[in-house]
């Protein structure tokens, strides 16, 4: 009896643990088995799509153990937004019910599924009461890496599994549904509804219900038995995994002379991604709707091949190249996508273009030798030397670019900085002519000194590094070299001269930034000009038509410093934290250094006896009388710019106005609004639109095309406001107005269509502007004027209101903290922290209301959202979101690294200018900080959207001008009020480019 209980308890264990372990089974047979055939579904564009689907023997699901399976491997993604690139769906019907007409019904519901998302998420679903629920799992898929998928849907429970690997499971709350309809199609690959271009293998795909199959599909045969749903150009077929190959052409290049050398390359891949070597490939070129044979070239150890290719001097306009690869016993043929390359000029022309850089090569030698014979050989070398640094500079930008093939993010999009002034060599010749005058100026000026210290050797190491490594095939470092070159000659004097000799070499280094900011602005402006005379015959940008030479110019210059944007990012999220440290740095080390060796230099004033002694520069007073109109004029201006490119509404967000606008204008249509979810915090900026509508009688399509020149027109005037608070200079609040109105708060605002969270920003300012003057002379109409600005940004967008008050008690909080332990403490601090107290109490109030009033509303629901989405999790990947949320949000928009770097600037000069205000911003990012560090990308834009950049901005051009006033330096003030201008001209650029790529 003993041993046939034993022999039941054994036997019920065993079935107890084949349960549990069949994933770990099937699992250890995916890796038995070598996987030969599969599934290949190739959409090269967004716009196409295969899909198969099959119609399976209808299986009853009643209180069933179900399994599904799938094995997917991604080769590539091409997207402009994030979602889903792939499924595998498990589909059927619930029981048939009789409908009115007495005939049975059913409908079609997915009940269990994996969606593979560009994030590298996978979403899994399983039965769900009438239909399905979801669950997601961070980081599921990589490309190129195969990965088994699998459901198990218990009659409690549904567990997710990744390569084996429990992942997830479903909860409590959402346990499956174990029965009660059918499962009757199996469908796989991607719909015409995503909107994303990929590459992606399929195979093992099973659905095992107790134990036995109802479905398996290795793919060993052909798809007769599916139906298929494929655009045009996809490919939906079998394939041998162990022939497979695909491959790729790309060129550094996106513009190549006709006549010169180019360097198409292609790589070689198998169906893991890994590259394929010694295979021989061939490229081609389309002329005229023939492809000619540019030659071919074997694979490197990495798969890769290149040819050097001299264009042919017939071809212009633009081109297509393509690589091939013909098969062999080893591997299948595979042929790569064509590459667009425009051929922009031809030889003719670039023979005139050598020939008269050649002539004024040679004019400016006979210049130099008669100059110098004139002028002194000493003197003539001193002002000729740091133009021709900038210009050494200027040209080795391309070389610099070229080299280390940067990257960069515009609206989704991967694209390779292609920095060329004229063409490649031509560049090349500029950079190494003026090097060589560089170096030979250098020499002549300073051979005393080489002899005497040895620092004065390093420009000449530096410029002999930067001609010979290239010549080595070391591109990378010699790119660096040449960059750095022109910059050590022009500030190496400032580290070897005594202090008589200072002054002239300050001067030559003033010279060398303005020499080289007026290239720059000068590519700025016409860069501008270019993107305004667009809006009047509108083209596709950067099309060859010469309207675009210098918006590409800037545009790729700008996207040199792309790689630096996260880190500048980063550093301006913990700025609260190293600025304190780098102020003591400051004070202790480098201040002294510089009062040490630079004469006539002032000291900068420190904060109190800098606002007293600050007074209204009344040289820019008319400005003030200018501003507003010039502002309001911008603003429209700005945000009607995407229309001329398309008439259909922009912005994710933009419909949902334009449906409540109609909407509010009817009988009912206040009370229908507030009704609508999210419209109570967004119904002043409805109203406002429809007071526009109705006060001048304009079309509802019209309002919503031109109301977000309100809240960018607010942004601006604001912001001119703040500034001439914190500086009294009319002149650097005009900066600043024109930097908040081509900022991120425009471009994000106009693509995302978040219209009140805008809006709100303009009321942030308007408050923090009032709160100044409170601080400085407190009264009761002030104080009741600046909590009624606050109830303005709570009712405009609770959020910002939450964020910018937490901010104003953290403020507080600080100030008390630091009172006690200052002994200076005046009475206008404790007037100032009793007022501060009293509008924090007043919104507290409101508050309060708030959450009693609107206890199920919009704000509330969010709002518990937020803080349930916060995870410790996002620690550990912070770099990875951030870097996301930089790329794949908002278009990318909020990568402005320029205004970003100058923020961190202000920061660290804005304390010696005012102190509160310093305090109250340095709180707003600390008050960001956390959740930032907790928070997923969806929500972490938002928070990076609420800081208002181009005010810490402009407070640097302030300082520097400042600065460079008192200094006592020849051209100091010149060369920063060009710097000041060329960071105007660049954030107008960026808003304008940003705002083009909108309606694509």
């Amino acid at each position: 009896m003993k041993q046939r209980k034993s022999i039941l308890a054994l036997t019920l264990f065993l079935v107890f643990i084949g349960s549990i372990g069949s994933i770990e089974n099937i699992e250890s047979q995916e890796k038995d088995l070598q996987i030969k055939h599969a599934l290949h579904i190739l959409a090269p564009d967004e716009s196409e799509y295969g899909y198969i689907s099959k119609n399976i023997h209808e299986t009853t699901i009643n209180d069933s153990r179900v399994e599904f399976h799938a094995s997917v491997n991604i080769l590539k993604v091409q997207s402009k937004s994030p979602g889903i690139v792939l499924q595998i769906d498990a589909r059927g019907t619930s029981h048939s019910e009789e409908s009115d007409y007495g005939a049975t019904s059913s409908k079609d519901e997915l009940r269990y599924a994996f969606r593979l998302a560009t994030d590298g998420s996978v979403i899994f679903y399983y039965p769900f009461m009438d239909s399905s629920a979801a669950v997601t799992v961070k980081d599921g898929w990589k490309l190129g890496k195969w990965i088994h998928l699998a459901i198990i849907v218990d009659t409690d429970s549904a567990k997710f599994y990744i390569n084996g690997v429990l992942v997830s499971e479903s909860d409590n709350e959402l346990s499956p549904k174990p029965g009660g309809f059918y499962v009757s199609k199996i469908g796989m690959g991607k719909t015409d509804r995503l909107r994303r271009g990929m590459e992606a293998f399929i195979t093992r795909v099973l659905l095992v219900k107790d134990g036995s199959n109802i479905f398996a599909e290795n793919f060993e045969y052909n798809l007769e038995s599916y139906e298929i749903k494929k655009s045009a150009y996809a490919i939906v077929q079998v394939i041998d995994l162990v022939r497979f190959t695909s491959i790729e052409v790309f060129s550094s290049l996106k513009s190549i002379p006709s006549g010169d050398s180019a360097l198409p390359r292609a790589r070689l891949f198998d169906s893991s991604l890994n590259g394929i070597s010694n295979k021989t490939i061939i490229f081609e070129y389309q002329f005229n709707d023939l492809w000619v044979k540019i030659g071919e070239s074997k694979t490197d150890y990495n798969g890769t091949a290149e040819f050097n290719w001299k264009v042919p001097n017939d071809l212009q306009g633009y081109i297509y190249i393509r690589a091939i690869f013909q098969g062999d016993t080893e591997f299948a043929e595979s042929q790569s996508k064509n590459l667009p390359i425009q051929v922009t000029i031809t030889s003719g022309p670039k023979i005139k273009t050598l020939i008269t850089i050649f002539s004024i090569f040679t004019i400016g030698l006979v210049g130099i030798a008669f100059l110098s014979y004139r002028l002194g050989r000493i003197k003539f070398l001193s002002i000729i030397l740091p133009i021709i640094c900038s210009i050494s500079l200027f040209f080795s930008l391309p070389i610099l670019a070229n080299a280390f093939e940067i990257q960069t993010y515009v609206a989704y999009e991967l694209t390779t900085v292609s920095l060329q002034i004229f063409d490649t060599q031509i560049d090349r010749i500029i950079w190494l002519s003026s090097s060589i005058i560089m170096s030979i100026s250098w020499m002549v000026l300073y051979t005393r000194k080489i002899l005497e210290r040895k620092i004065t050797a390093i420009p000449i190491i530096s410029m002999i590094l930067s001609i010979t490594l290239p010549l080595l095939g070391i591109d990378h470092v010699g790119s660096f070299f040449a960059f750095l070159s022109p910059i050590l000659v022009a500030f190496t004097p400032l580290l070897i001269h005594n202090k008589r000799e200072l002054p002239n070499s300050i001067n030559s280094a003033i010279m060398f930034l303005i020499s080289f900011l007026s290239i720059i602005c000068l590519i700025e402006v016409g860069s501008a000009l270019g993107w305004v005379y667009n809006s009047l015959d509108p083209h596709a940008p950067f099309d060859g038509d010469p309207r675009w030479i210098l918006p590409s110019l800037e545009a790729n210059l700008t996207g040199i410093l792309y790689p630096f944007t996260l880190s500048a990012l980063i550093v301006l999220v913990f700025s609260w934290a190293w600025i304190p440290i780098l102020n003591k740095v400051y004070r202790s080390f480098i201040k002294q250094h510089i009062e040490n060796t630079i004469i006539k230099t002032k000291e900068h004033l420190n904060s109190q006896k800098q606002e007293k002694r600050i007074s209204r520069d009344n040289h820019y007073k008319f400005l003030t009388l200018l501003i507003i109109p010039v502002i309001i004029l911008t603003s429209f201006f700005l945000v009607y710019y995407p229309y001329f490119y398309t008439p259909r509404l922009i912005g994710v967000d933009t419909p949902w106005y334009y449906e409540n606008l109609l909407a509010i204008s009817s009988s009912e249509g206040i009370q229908h609004v507030i009704s609508d979810y999210g419209a109570v915090t967004r119904l002043p900026y409805l109203l406002i639109l429809y007071a526009l509508m109705t006060v001048f009688s304009l079309p509802p399509m019209i309002v919503v095309k031109i109301g977000p020149a309100i809240p960018a027109a607010l942004m601006g005037i604001s912001s001119f406001y703040l500034t001439q608070t914190l500086t009294r200079n009319d002149f650097i609040a005009t900066i600043s107005a024109f930097l908040g109105l081509f900022s991120i708060a425009t471009t994000v605002g106009i693509f995302a269509g978040v219209y009140a969270n805008w809006l709100a920003l303009g009321f942030v300012l308007i408050f923090w502007t009032l709160l100044l003057k409170v601080w400085q002379n407190p009264s009761r109409s002030l104080i009741l004027i600046t909590v009624i600005t606050s109830f303005l940004i709570l009712i405009t967008h609770p959020w910002t209101w939450a964020i910018i008050l937490a901010s104003l008690a953290a403020y507080l909080m600080f100030n008390l903290i630091l009172h006690r332990s200052d002994n200076s403490n005046s009475s206008q601090k404790i007037t100032a922290n009793k007022s501060t107290l009293i509008i924090l109490c007043i919104n507290f109030v409101l508050m309060v209301i708030l959450l009693t009033v609107f206890s199920s509303g919009e704000f509330i629901r969010l709002s518990t959202e937020v803080l349930a989405a916060m995870n410790s999790k996002y620690l550990t990947h912070f770099l990875g979101v951030m870097t996301y949320s930089l790329r794949f949000y908002v278009g990318g928009f909020l990568a402005n690294t320029i205004i970003i770097i100058l923020c961190i600037l202000g920061l660290f000069t804005i304390k010696n200018l005012k102190r509160q205000f310093y305090a109250v911003f340095i709180s707003l990012l600390l008050v960001a900080f956390v959740p930032l560090l907790l928070l997923d990308s969806w929500w972490q834009w938002r928070l990076l959207y609420m800081i208002p950049y181009n005010i810490p901005a402009t407070l640097f051009l302030f300082y520097a001008l400042d600065a460079s006033k008192k200094s006592g330096i020849r051209y100091a003030f010149i060369s920063t009020i060009l710097f000041s201008l060329i960071m105007v001209l660049s954030s107008f650029n960026y808003a304008l480019r940003c705002l083009n790529y909108i309606p694509g």
